[in-house]
Protein backbone atom coordinates (compact mmCIF):
# COMPACT_ATOMS: atom_id res chain seq x y z
CA UNK A 1 0.00 0.00 0.00
CA UNK A 2 1.32 3.45 -0.93
CA UNK A 3 2.39 5.81 1.84
CA UNK A 4 -0.21 8.38 0.72
CA UNK A 5 -2.98 5.85 1.34
CA UNK A 6 -1.53 4.98 4.76
CA UNK A 7 -1.47 8.67 5.68
CA UNK A 8 -5.09 9.12 4.58
CA UNK A 9 -6.23 6.08 6.57
CA UNK A 10 -4.41 7.40 9.63
CA UNK A 11 -6.33 10.66 9.27
CA UNK A 12 -9.62 8.76 8.97
CA UNK A 13 -8.67 6.79 12.07
CA UNK A 14 -8.22 10.07 13.95
CA UNK A 15 -11.62 11.33 12.77
CA UNK A 16 -13.38 8.08 13.72
CA UNK A 17 -11.76 8.06 17.18
CA UNK A 18 -12.35 11.76 17.78
CA UNK A 19 -15.99 11.63 16.74
CA UNK A 20 -16.58 8.66 19.01
CA UNK A 21 -14.90 10.36 21.95
CA UNK A 22 -17.00 13.52 21.56
CA UNK A 23 -20.24 11.84 20.53
CA UNK A 24 -22.28 13.94 22.96
CA UNK A 25 -21.67 17.04 20.83
CA UNK A 26 -23.22 15.72 17.60
CA UNK A 27 -25.37 12.67 18.41
CA UNK A 28 -28.53 14.78 18.25
CA UNK A 29 -27.90 15.70 14.60
CA UNK A 30 -29.34 12.95 12.31
CA UNK A 31 -27.36 13.87 9.19
CA UNK A 32 -24.05 13.92 11.08
CA UNK A 33 -24.93 10.60 12.73
CA UNK A 34 -25.71 9.07 9.35
CA UNK A 35 -22.51 10.32 7.71
CA UNK A 36 -20.38 9.26 10.66
CA UNK A 37 -21.80 5.74 10.46
CA UNK A 38 -21.02 5.61 6.73
CA UNK A 39 -17.42 6.71 7.27
CA UNK A 40 -16.84 4.26 10.10
CA UNK A 41 -18.38 1.43 8.09
CA UNK A 42 -16.21 2.03 5.00
CA UNK A 43 -13.08 2.45 7.14
CA UNK A 44 -13.71 -0.84 8.92
CA UNK A 45 -14.65 -2.65 5.70
CA UNK A 46 -11.23 -2.01 4.17
CA UNK A 47 -9.47 -2.99 7.36
CA UNK A 48 -8.12 0.52 7.88
CA UNK A 49 -6.77 -0.01 11.37
CA UNK A 50 -5.04 -3.28 10.54
CA UNK A 51 -3.58 -1.86 7.33
CA UNK A 52 -2.01 0.96 9.32
CA UNK A 53 -0.60 -1.52 11.84
CA UNK A 54 0.89 -3.74 9.13
CA UNK A 55 2.29 -0.81 7.21
CA UNK A 56 3.80 1.25 10.03
CA UNK A 57 4.38 -0.98 13.07
CA UNK A 58 6.66 -3.70 11.72
CA UNK A 59 9.73 -2.52 13.61
CA UNK A 60 7.84 -2.37 16.91
CA UNK A 61 6.46 -5.85 16.39
CA UNK A 62 9.90 -7.25 15.56
CA UNK A 63 11.53 -5.56 18.54
CA UNK A 64 8.96 -6.95 20.99
CA UNK A 65 9.31 -10.42 19.49
CA UNK A 66 13.11 -10.31 19.62
CA UNK A 67 13.13 -9.20 23.26
CA UNK A 68 10.89 -12.13 24.18
CA UNK A 69 13.10 -14.48 22.18
CA UNK A 70 16.23 -13.29 24.00
CA UNK A 71 14.59 -13.66 27.41
CA UNK A 72 13.35 -17.15 26.57
CA UNK A 73 16.69 -18.42 25.28
CA UNK A 74 18.71 -16.86 28.11
CA UNK A 75 16.36 -18.28 30.73
CA UNK A 76 16.31 -21.71 29.11
CA UNK A 77 20.10 -21.82 28.76
CA UNK A 78 20.53 -21.15 32.48
CA UNK A 79 17.96 -23.89 33.14
CA UNK A 80 19.95 -26.25 30.92
CA UNK A 81 23.09 -25.62 32.96
CA UNK A 82 21.21 -26.54 36.11
CA UNK A 83 19.75 -29.68 34.51
CA UNK A 84 23.15 -30.64 33.11
CA UNK A 85 24.74 -30.28 36.55
CA UNK A 86 22.06 -32.55 38.00
CA UNK A 87 22.58 -35.17 35.28
CA UNK A 88 26.35 -35.17 35.91
CA UNK A 89 25.94 -35.35 39.69
CA UNK A 90 23.53 -38.29 39.37
CA UNK A 91 25.47 -39.85 36.47
CA UNK A 92 22.23 -39.84 34.45
CA UNK A 93 23.36 -40.88 30.97
CA UNK A 94 19.80 -40.71 29.62
CA UNK A 95 19.16 -37.11 30.62
CA UNK A 96 22.65 -35.70 30.01
CA UNK A 97 22.65 -35.81 26.17
CA UNK A 98 19.33 -33.96 26.17
CA UNK A 99 20.43 -31.08 28.38
CA UNK A 100 24.20 -30.68 27.87
CA UNK A 101 23.75 -28.11 25.08
CA UNK A 102 25.71 -24.99 24.21
CA UNK A 103 23.91 -21.72 23.59
CA UNK A 104 24.65 -22.03 19.86
CA UNK A 105 23.10 -25.50 19.80
CA UNK A 106 20.06 -24.28 21.73
CA UNK A 107 19.47 -21.32 19.39
CA UNK A 108 20.20 -23.05 16.09
CA UNK A 109 17.44 -22.63 13.48
CA UNK A 110 14.42 -20.31 12.99
CA UNK A 111 13.11 -18.48 16.05
CA UNK A 112 9.87 -20.49 16.20
CA UNK A 113 11.82 -23.75 16.10
CA UNK A 114 14.14 -22.53 18.87
CA UNK A 115 11.24 -21.44 21.06
CA UNK A 116 9.57 -24.83 20.59
CA UNK A 117 12.85 -26.45 21.65
CA UNK A 118 12.92 -24.27 24.76
CA UNK A 119 9.30 -25.18 25.52
CA UNK A 120 10.18 -28.90 25.41
CA UNK A 121 13.09 -28.34 27.81
CA UNK A 122 10.89 -26.42 30.24
CA UNK A 123 8.25 -29.18 30.16
CA UNK A 124 10.96 -31.74 30.91
CA UNK A 125 12.11 -29.65 33.86
CA UNK A 126 8.54 -29.43 35.17
CA UNK A 127 8.19 -33.20 35.01
CA UNK A 128 11.40 -33.70 37.02
CA UNK A 129 11.10 -30.64 39.26
CA UNK A 130 11.33 -32.50 42.61
CA UNK A 131 14.68 -34.04 41.62
CA UNK A 132 16.05 -30.71 40.40
CA UNK A 133 15.69 -29.00 43.77
CA UNK A 134 19.33 -29.83 44.55
CA UNK A 135 20.46 -27.59 41.69
CA UNK A 136 18.02 -24.83 42.66
CA UNK A 137 15.54 -25.15 39.78
CA UNK A 138 12.47 -23.20 40.92
CA UNK A 139 8.85 -23.59 39.86
CA UNK A 140 8.51 -19.79 39.62
CA UNK A 141 11.37 -19.61 37.12
CA UNK A 142 9.80 -22.30 34.96
CA UNK A 143 6.48 -20.45 35.05
CA UNK A 144 8.15 -17.21 33.92
CA UNK A 145 9.73 -18.91 30.91
CA UNK A 146 6.43 -20.66 30.08
CA UNK A 147 4.62 -17.31 30.09
CA UNK A 148 7.30 -15.74 27.89
CA UNK A 149 6.92 -18.61 25.42
CA UNK A 150 3.15 -18.11 25.46
CA UNK A 151 3.55 -14.38 24.79
CA UNK A 152 5.99 -15.07 21.94
CA UNK A 153 3.59 -17.50 20.28
CA UNK A 154 0.72 -15.06 20.77
CA UNK A 155 2.62 -12.34 18.90
CA UNK A 156 3.05 -14.70 15.95
CA UNK A 157 -0.62 -15.72 16.04
CA UNK A 158 -1.88 -12.15 16.22
CA UNK A 159 0.35 -11.03 13.37
CA UNK A 160 -0.74 -13.99 11.24
CA UNK A 161 -4.41 -13.34 12.01
CA UNK A 162 -4.14 -9.68 10.99
CA UNK A 163 -2.42 -10.64 7.73
CA UNK A 164 -4.97 -13.35 6.95
CA UNK A 165 -7.94 -11.08 7.62
CA UNK A 166 -6.69 -8.46 5.16
CA UNK A 167 -8.18 -9.94 2.01
CA UNK A 168 -9.05 -6.63 0.40
CA UNK A 169 -7.34 -5.89 -2.91
CA UNK A 170 -5.46 -2.74 -3.79
CA UNK A 171 -8.35 -1.68 -5.99
CA UNK A 172 -10.84 -2.08 -3.15
CA UNK A 173 -8.63 -0.02 -0.84
CA UNK A 174 -8.32 2.75 -3.44
CA UNK A 175 -12.08 2.80 -4.02
CA UNK A 176 -12.72 2.82 -0.29
CA UNK A 177 -10.45 5.82 0.17
CA UNK A 178 -12.28 7.69 -2.62
CA UNK A 179 -15.59 6.97 -0.87
CA UNK A 180 -14.15 8.12 2.45
CA UNK A 181 -12.95 11.42 0.98
CA UNK A 182 -16.40 12.13 -0.49
CA UNK A 183 -18.14 11.34 2.81
CA UNK A 184 -15.64 13.39 4.81
CA UNK A 185 -16.16 16.36 2.52
CA UNK A 186 -19.87 16.24 3.33
CA UNK A 187 -19.15 15.74 7.04
CA UNK A 188 -16.93 18.84 6.96
CA UNK A 189 -19.85 20.96 5.79
CA UNK A 190 -22.24 19.40 8.29
CA UNK A 191 -19.92 19.93 11.25
CA UNK A 192 -19.03 23.52 10.36
CA UNK A 193 -22.58 24.40 9.28
CA UNK A 194 -24.59 22.81 12.09
CA UNK A 195 -22.43 22.48 15.19
CA UNK A 196 -22.16 25.63 17.31
CA UNK A 197 -19.39 24.39 19.59
CA UNK A 198 -16.34 26.23 18.20
CA UNK A 199 -13.98 24.16 20.32
CA UNK A 200 -15.31 20.95 18.80
CA UNK A 201 -15.03 22.39 15.29
CA UNK A 202 -11.37 23.26 15.93
CA UNK A 203 -10.66 19.76 17.20
CA UNK A 204 -12.47 18.23 14.23
CA UNK A 205 -10.29 20.24 11.85
CA UNK A 206 -7.19 18.98 13.64
CA UNK A 207 -8.35 15.35 13.14
CA UNK A 208 -8.84 16.07 9.44
CA UNK A 209 -5.22 17.04 8.84
CA UNK A 210 -3.38 14.27 7.04
CA UNK A 211 -0.11 13.32 8.76
CA UNK A 212 2.73 13.30 6.26
CA UNK A 213 4.67 10.20 7.24
CA UNK A 214 7.38 9.43 4.71
CA UNK A 215 9.77 6.53 4.37
CA UNK A 216 11.19 7.05 7.83
CA UNK A 217 7.74 7.38 9.40
CA UNK A 218 8.63 10.94 10.47
CA UNK A 219 6.01 13.65 10.80
CA UNK A 220 7.08 16.15 8.17
CA UNK A 221 4.16 18.52 7.68
CA UNK A 222 1.43 18.15 10.32
CA UNK A 223 -0.39 21.22 9.04
CA UNK A 224 -1.05 19.85 5.55
CA UNK A 225 -4.85 19.76 4.99
CA UNK A 226 -6.63 17.03 3.09
CA UNK A 227 -6.68 17.47 -0.63
CA UNK A 228 -10.09 17.67 -2.30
Amino acid sequence: MEQKAINTLKMVSNVVAGMEQEKAVWEGEPEIVKKNIEIKSVYESIGGKNLIILSTDKSGFTTAKDILFENITNGTYKLLRQMSAYAKIKNDHVLLPLVDLSMSALTRGPQKEVVDRCAAIVEKAIQLLPQFSIVKVKAETLEIIKNQIKDFNNTLTERSTVSTNLSVSGEEIAQGIVTLKISLDILDDLVEGIIEDEGFIARYKSWRKIPDFGKGKTLKNPEKPIEP
